[in-house]
């Protein structure tokens, strides 16, 4: 009878499956039901969320017109205090059968408004087909918490009135309605607080030229960071923004497009630092730039040999890279042989890397022996983190197994003089999950201390030891 829905999540490593608030658990089954039982329902549902956001509060909701339409008044004070507590919420006109965004409906929404203007934990807000009212933006930039604001389809109506000074710094476009006045307007009143555009890989190419020309005679005090799609960057690539020299952040989503050009020209993107993209996209972009931070967007099990020529090429016009996230087979101490001979600067190393491979440490010191340059001391490295993908078929519960990670962090340590943080991270999504998302028992972590020793944290509290398992990680299929 539970319909699965929408995922929540929450403050502590809880894990609920995706299931349906009250209103709408309530609005899928009261056709079934005769009064009496509608009434115990209904009260069942208010008890069962409210006892669980009390205990752990619902960080991201969707909410969508048409069933905010049909609530109660009891369950739409029950939904309202839920969002108090927020950090993302993603709203969706009642009508998606309507060619243009529509007005913000006051007599449903409004309560929704004030809410959210009230609200000290919201830092995301995501409006689906609406046309966002002079009035509507005064209550959106006056939730001093916002830093992220997502328009599908939705477009800010432009005014003369005087709107509070934004504090966003994020502004993603996921599906794009581009029209000149409506943009300009966004554009002007987020001038002295936007740092990064999304594009989606919804936007099209006209579309995206059109905005690329606004944004090219936009005075943005702080914008430095661009985020989109392979597609949209390739067919846009030699548009004269793009050659502007205050961004310095790029990130490249790996869509494969029909076709790339080979070679970029030397003053596109000239002052880039930190580029976020398919190694096929890197190659091209790497050389003549001052990046220092790489990260393969598009992972794939790097085998040692390969991993070396892509270090090696790298080397050759961006030797001072400080850090690298990288996709590889196994954790060797042999790839810092790699890195010690062609990154002597790198200061934070992040892979991902098999949870399936059987590490055993004897194995390993005997093909350090092997090595000739085996055991040689890479100074730089100050961060170590690897990263294990648990396999897509294995269920709950999945933890890092602490004694295995105890007795590999043996051959890691004593190559990295230098080293402050070895982390061991198990997570379902690659690099995409965020280490504040992923509960203690999948994190060990060692850490140096002012003294010299090492201390061992699990998201930055000491956890007791896992069961023992698999050498890595300990899962079940």
């Amino acid at each position: 009878m539970v319909i699965l829905t929408e995922r929540l999540q929450t403050k502590i490593p809880l894990k609920f499956p995706k299931i349906s608030l009250p209103g709408e658990l309530w609005l899928l089954v009261c056709d079934t039901l005769g009064p009496s039982d509608r009434k115990a329902l209904a009260q069942t549902c208010q008890t069962f969320w409210s006892l669980i956001n009390a205990k752990a509060p619902f960080l991201s909701q969707s909410i969508k017109e048409d069933i905010v339409h049909k609530l109660s008044p009891s369950l739409l004070a029950l939904r309202l205090s839920f969002l108090a507590s927020a950090v993302e919420v993603r709203w969706s006109a009642a009508s998606f059968l309507s060619p243009t965004p529509l007005p913000v409906d006051e007599q449903s929404s409004g309560p929704i408004l004030r809410t959210l203007s009230g609200s000290t934990a919201l830092q995301s807000l995501e409006l689906t087909r609406f046309e966002v009212s002079p009035s509507d933006q005064q209550v959106i930039l006056g939730i001093p918490t916002l830093r992220k604001l997502t328009l599908c389809d939705s477009i800010c109506v432009p005014t003369t009135v005087t709107l509070p000074s934004a504090s966003i710094h994020v502004l993603v476009i996921r599906s794009l309605i581009f029209e000149q006045t409506a943009f300009e307007h966004l554009f002007r009143i987020l001038a002295d607080s936007l740092e990064t555009l999304e594009l989606g890989r919804e936007c099209s190419n006209t579309d995206v030229h059109k905005l690329y020309s606004l944004l090219e005679c936009t005075a943005l005090q702080r914008f430095a960071r661009i985020q989109i799609p392979e597609p949209v960057l390739f067919s846009n690539f030699n548009h004269p923004f793009l050659f502007h020299q205050f961004i310095t952040v790029l990130h490249v989503s790996a869509v494969l497009p029909q076709s790339w050009p080979s070679v970029f020209p030397e003053t596109f993107l000239p002052k880039l630092h930190h580029l976020s993209a398919p190694w096929r996209v890197a190659e091209l972009l790497i050389p003549g730039r001052p990046v220092q931070v790489f990260c393969d967007t598009e992972l794939e099990g790097l085998t040692m040999s390969t991993l070396k020529s892509r270090v090696v090429q790298m080397a050759t016009s961006a030797s001072d890279i400080e850090e690298l996230e990288l996709c590889s087979g196994w954790s060797s101490p042999r790839i810092f042989n790699i890195l010690e001979k062609h990154l002597p600067h790198l200061k934070r190393l992040r892979l991902l890397i098999d949870a399936q491979t059987w590490y055993n440490p004897r194995q390993v010191k005997e093909h350090m022996k092997m090595e000739p340059k085996f055991g040689v001391q890479y100074a730089p490295l100050q961060e170590l983190e690897l990263r294990m993908e648990v396999p897509p078929k294995a269920r709950q519960p999945h933890q890092v197994s602490r004694p295995n990670c105890r007795k590999i962090s043996t051959l890691f340590i004593p190559i990295c003089p230098a080293l402050e943080v070895l982390s061991f991270i198990v997570t379902p999504n690659k690099f995409k999950t965020n280490e504040q998302d992923i509960p203690p028992r999948c994190i060990f972590k060692l850490q140096r201390t002012a003294n010299g020793t090492w201390e061992e944290r699990g998201f930055g509290i000491k956890v007791p030891d896992d069961a023992k398992g698999f050498p890595m990680v300990d899962y079940k299929l």
